[in-house]
Order: C-alpha cells, then structure tokens, then sequence
C-alpha cells in the first residue's frame, strides 16, 4: 500500500521511483528547507549528537520532529527490518539489502529477492553492500557468500574462481576506466578488470586489511577506509593516511 504522508502529494505511480523523487524535491521547495552536500569521512570515534545535526539538515527555524518521514517494515513488505545498505539505480528502482535478503521498491511495493526465490542467495543472503556500475550491473555484496551480479534481470554469484577470494564483502567503488574495486572484510582489497579479480595488497609488511568504505574522488583517485586507517590508490601509487596524520581514529567505516 502507497504511504501519504501529505495530501497534498501525488499519488506515486507504478514503478519508477524517480517520481518520489519528484514529489520529494517539491515537498523540500515548499517547506523552503536548505539543503547541503557533504564530502565526509566518518570514523567510530566521532559521534554527532542530535543537536549538531538538526541545523545541518534543517536550517535553525525547523527542527528534526517537524520533518515529514515514513517507516516500511516486514509488514510493509521488507524481508527483515536491518537495512545495511540502499542504492538507486538508472531505472528508477530502489534496491534495500537487509540480513534476509534483496528488496526493490518501485514506489508503491516491495518485491523481495532471497534464497527462495534466487539460487545465487542459497548460500548466504545477508546483503550488506550494493553498487550499480556504469554498465548498469548491480553488485551485491553478501555477508559470507561473496559477491552476486544482477544484469539484464539475472542473479549471477560470481565465482572464486575468477580471483574473488574474499566471502564478506563490505563495499563497493568503480574506478574511471570502468574497473571495480571490491572491499572484503576477509581477504582485503580485489579489483575487478575484464572478467577477472586480482588482489591489491595494501600495506606490504600486513595481512589483508579489513575494508570497510571504498569511494572515488572527483579526480579519479580510490579511497579505501580499514580498521588499519585510510588509503588512497592514484595511478598505481598508494598512499596511507593513520590517526598519526590527523584522523581521529584509524577506524575508517564510511566515505563519500
């Protein structure tokens, strides 16, 4: 069932969740809220309480209580109510993993991707990265059965085999020339060229760093955030950047 949460909305129309948007952005205009872009790198040692964000999102003469939000839960649709990670991709869909599965929304219902339905998911279905490449290719990072693809409306685990040792996928980040870099919590950094994964060994004394957060900048460069600190790949060189440089933590857990 649609959710109005102003009657004076739109009705939403069948699937593309661009509509929402639509409708999203003139709510916004209408309640002449700011809105604000922000290039951020968040580590577990730097918590924001709720008095710091409510200016940043709302502007000093609204608070966070006045905003208009909805919640979608199992009985709404939803696999399991833990949603680890959302992407929109060029269609309009909205895909949400959660610990029991793939949802996507088309702006009035969910249909639910899990192991009852796609054999890609039968060993293991927790979803806790997702990506679409410049392709259109979904990537679908699991929580220990590695990484599915989703192209031209088929579910496919990609094989270790092809170089993708690594089972608990963590991010996401696709590079300027269309490569994409994956981020396991097992077995490091992989980076995916012509069909074939290749390992990218960060720190040449350590283990496999546990790979958090993956973004590219607007220059081209890849930033890896670990449990290890933060690392940039430009060119073929890497760089590392610890709490010794200025980070608050060398627990990186997001980029953007």
């Amino acid at each position: 069932m649609p959710r109005r949460s102003d009657p004076g909305v739109t009705e939403l129309a069948e699937y593309p969740v661009r509509h929402t948007h639509l409708t999203v952005c003139d709510t916004i205009a209408q309640w002449g809220l700011r809105l604000v872009l922000f290039l951020f790198v968040a580590t577990s040692a730097v918590p924001i309480s709720k008095s710091q964000l409510s200016p940043l999102l709302t502007g000093s003469e609204h608070a966070v209580t006045q905003l208009v939000h909805d919640v979608w839960r199992i009985e709404d649709g939803l696999p399991q109510n833990s949603v680890r990670a959302i992407v929109q991709t060029g269609d309009g869909y909205l895909w949400l993993g959660t610990e029991e599965g793939l949802a996507r929304y088309n702006g009035i219902s969910f249909k639910v991707f899990d192991k009852r339905n796609v054999d890609a998911f039968r060993v293991n279905q927790s979803v806790r990265a997702l990506m679409e490449d410049s392709r259109g290719s979904l990537w679908i990072g699991t929580m220990g059965g590695g990484v599915v693809r989703y192209a031209s409306g088929e579910f496919t685990q990609v094989d270790p085999e092809s170089g993708l040792t690594g089972k608990v996928i963590g991010a996401f980040a696709e590079g300027t020339a269309g490569e994409v870099y994956v981020g396991t919590a097992d077995q490091g950094l992989f980076v995916w060229r012509d069909g074939t994964f290749s390992s990218i060994k960060l720190r040449e004394e350590s283990d496999p760093a546990f790979v958090r957060s993956l973004a590219q900048d607007r220059y081209g460069a890849i930033w890896v955030g670990t449990r290890e600190g933060l690392f940039r790949i430009n060119h073929g060189r890497i760089n590392s950047f610890s709490a010794e440089d200025g980070l608050p933590d060398n627990f990186v857990m997001a980029l953007a």
